[in-house]
């Protein structure tokens, strides 16, 4: 609370928390009238669960802790609907969104722990569960509680490489643990079309097949879903390319531990419930879990039982991995409860961020506690959220193509003291580039240069401020005005 003059009135100032029940801002008071309060842009609450991109490119955020919702992000502009009555008739103050998956049709998907799925699509939101109207079909309630406590649907979303949408639905007293969204009920959107559900057929030769966790489509057409907290198995099923008709299906599960590979292995410290699950560019698959995480030696396989499995013993920071994002040029992102690691496809750790406070891994991070990572291919844009609030850091990982495959920029090495300019070799690019941007090995951007003062006057090794730069490795990015860029590396020797 403070006073203040603000055009002339003299007014009281009071600063109000969000709750459950309304949203927080500033209040203004006159002496007589006391106004609602004014929330600034931005996401509705600062605990982020999950932040993920649609297929229009919006940038759609789960917030929990007080206000549970959901918030949009696009053309520079925050919509959060957890400010607004939008999402008073849905149940998702039972829980909130702690996984989310965009379909092909720029629809967005969260499932999360207690609040069922919420879906959006053209500026309206549905929900499904077993308490809601818009959460059943011809066959009855789409999704289910657990026993003992039917409001309480916990679910995990994700997608098929053809565009299905799958579901799990953890303990659900209809025992359908897993369910697909066809496309054609996609394409028709909400309507009462039944979906399909998934359940393994010969149950007695697997362990709970009823408590399943994290969902996922690998790039061989199979369903990945993950051992939860309740047991140790992740399951696997072939639709046989065709995702509707469960009648040809053919499952697998295994415990990551007895698929372990023997000569490097610390599986002792693995956690076997799956929080994420990720494919690279190489075909490796990544697993994310309490205890750290895992990959798959020499890639994903046909055959589920000819796949090993090897720890990632070194991680740098943090022990949970929540999330594992891979960016436009195969960097793998994990953000776990200690910060945010960064492995490159070499294998070789390229960056850590931690908060402000961290004596070996300082930077602007909101918070240590990282939930989600995603990316935007375009722009290099990597949106962390956090218990604390989200964070945007750019980065020179853009999308590549073939027409614009290589940055050679010399003299290399390069002095930054005015003696010297750096310049690039238009021949080996492969194609005319729109702009020329410099990074800093952790991802802060140095200086930005068009076409035609890269090619003809080359770089000074000034910042944006004018400062010439401080020794050290530096990355080239070109960027071609379609979104496609190539990268290089400049030595650049100190005064």
């Amino acid at each position: 609370m403070l006073e203040m003059d603000i055009e002339g009135q003299n007014m009281l100032v009071v600063g109000v928390a969000d709750r459950t029940e309304r949203a927080g801002g500033l209040r203004f008071y006159d002496g007589i009238t006391l106004t609602p309060a004014v929330a600034p842009h931005g996401i509705g609450g600062n605990t982020v669960m999950v932040a993920e991109f649609d297929a229009t490119g919006a940038l759609w955020v789960s917030t929990g802790a007080t206000r549970p919702g959901v918030c949009k992000f696009v053309d520079g502009q925050w919509t959060a609907y957890t400010r607004s009555d939008t999402l008073t008739s849905h149940v998702w103050a039972r829980g909130s969104g702690s996984s989310a998956v965009a379909d092909n049709l720029g629809g967005i998907w969260f499932g999360g722990n207690g609040c069922g799925v919420l879906y959006h699509r053209d500026g309206v939101f549905h929900s499904f569960n077993s308490q809601e109207s818009a959460g059943f079909d011809s066959t009855g309630p789409r999704l289910n509680g657990i026993p003992g406590d039917e409001g309480y649907c916990e679910t995990r979303v994700g997608k098929l490489n053809t565009g299905e949408i799958l579901i799990t639905n953890l303990g659900s007293t209809a025992q359908r643990p897993m369910v697909l969204v066809p496309n054609s009920w996609l394409t028709g959107g909400n309507s009462t079309n039944p979906w399909v559900y998934y359940r393994p057929r010969s149950e007695f030769s697997f362990a709970n097949p009823n408590v399943i966790g994290e969902v996922f489509g690998d790039p061989l057409g199979r369903i990945f879903a993950g051992g939860s907290r309740l047991t140790p198995y992740t399951f696997v099923c072939d639709p046989d390319s065709t995702p509707v008709d469960t009648t040809d299906d053919s499952w697998d599960s295994y415990n990551p531990v007895d698929f372990q590979d023997g000569a490097t292995t610390c599986f002792i410290d693995i956690v076997p419930e799956v929080l994420t699950f990720a494919v690279d560019q190489q075909n490796y698959l990544w697993v994310g879990t309490p205890g750290g995480a895992y990959y798959s030696q020499g890639g994903l396989t046909e055959d589920i039982a000819q796949m090993r499995f090897i720890c990632l013993f070194d991680l740098p920071v943090g022990l949970r991995v929540n999330d594992i994002h891979v960016d436009a040029q195969d960097n793998k992102w994990f953000a776990t409860d200690q910060g945010v690691a960064v492995l490159d496809p070499s294998f070789t750790w390229i960056h850590v961020f931690q908060t402000s406070s961290s004596i070996d891994y300082a930077s602007d991070l909101a918070s240590n506690i990282v939930s989600s990572i995603t990316s935007n291919a375009n722009t290099g844009d990597v949106w962390i959220g956090t218990a604390d609030g989200l964070s945007r850091l750019q980065t020179p990982y853009i999308s590549r193509t073939s027409n614009l495959d290589e940055v050679v920029p010399y003299p290399n090495p390069f002095r930054a003291d005015g003696t010297q300019r750096m310049y690039l070799d238009p021949a080996s690019l492969g194609g005319r580039f729109d702009e020329l941007r410099v990074f800093t090995l952790g991802g802060r951007l140095v200086r930005k240069l068009a076409w035609s003062q890269a090619i003809s006057e080359g770089w000074d090794g000034r910042n944006d401020d004018g400062d010439f730069v401080a020794g050290g490795i530096y990355l080239v990015v070109t960027t071609a005005d379609n979104g496609h860029s190539a990268t290089g590396k400049i030595a650049v020797l100190g005064r």
